[in-house]
């Protein structure tokens, strides 16, 4: 997991680094505003699912109880966060174009992409973390590094010169990475007693606080 950190971090810091220089000093500055609303509300919002979710099956296994309805639970919980924040970005779309996307429309949808595929990355990290994979959870945050690194260098190389590509790519890497992590996992979640949302919700306020925070 340490070095897929590493890989990851070297990765997010090359594509900014490459998406600024293709777009320029202004462009690039719409999608700066993309990635640090996108990494504000994401993480922000979804590292308390996977944190409870993480804490919930490793208890179920600790005491030979399947995971299953406990992951079912806080994928719904994710689900229905992320269409708020979703329609929330929508909603707000007719002012955030201009003024903060440079009236790059691509933008807005790649935030929405992004925050749902970070909902669906933060549920699936909960559960690989709690069923102890954490080489393929190390593989999710590298593999979506990567992704989103060669396609904006493949987008640079190209002549792109528009932000909104770029955006794109920022919104769909999650579920590149996701993808990866998840081929070959066989056996991750097995049927179990039902799953009240009081497994889930117990500390989960004091953690969205902190997250938010913290980003």
């Amino acid at each position: 997991m340490g070095a897929w950190l590493l890989v990851a971090g070297l990765a997010a810091y090359g594509f900014l680094t490459v998406a600024g220089r293709a777009l320029g000093s202004e462009r690039a500055s719409a999608l700066s505003t993309l990635w640090a609303l996108g990494f504000l509300l994401g993480p922000g919002c979804f590292l308390p699912v996977e944190q409870e979710l993480a804490r919930a099956l490793a208890a179920r296994r600790a005491r030979g109880g399947g995971g299953l309805p406990v992951a079912r639970r806080a994928a719904a919980g994710a689900a229905a966060l992320a269409a708020l924040l979703i329609a929330a970005v929508a909603l707000s779309a007719p002012v955030s174009v201009g003024r903060l996307f440079d009236g790059q429309v691509l933008l807005v949808i790649g935030l929405c992409l992004l925050l749902a595929g970070y909902a669906l990355e933060h549920v699936v990290k909960g559960v690989l973390a709690g069923a102890d994979r954490f080489g393929a959870y190390g593989r999710l945050n590298g593999a979506e590094a990567l992704v989103r690194l060669g396609a904006c260098a493949a987008l640079a190389l190209g002549g792109v010169r528009s932000a909104g590509p770029y955006g794109l790519v920022l919104g769909l890497a999650p579920f590149a990475g996701v993808a990866v992590a998840l081929a070959g996992q066989r056996d991750v979640l097995a049927p179990g007693p039902p799953a009240p949302w009081a497994e889930l919700t117990r500390a989960v306020g004091w953690l969205l606080l902190a997250s938010l925070l913290a980003q």
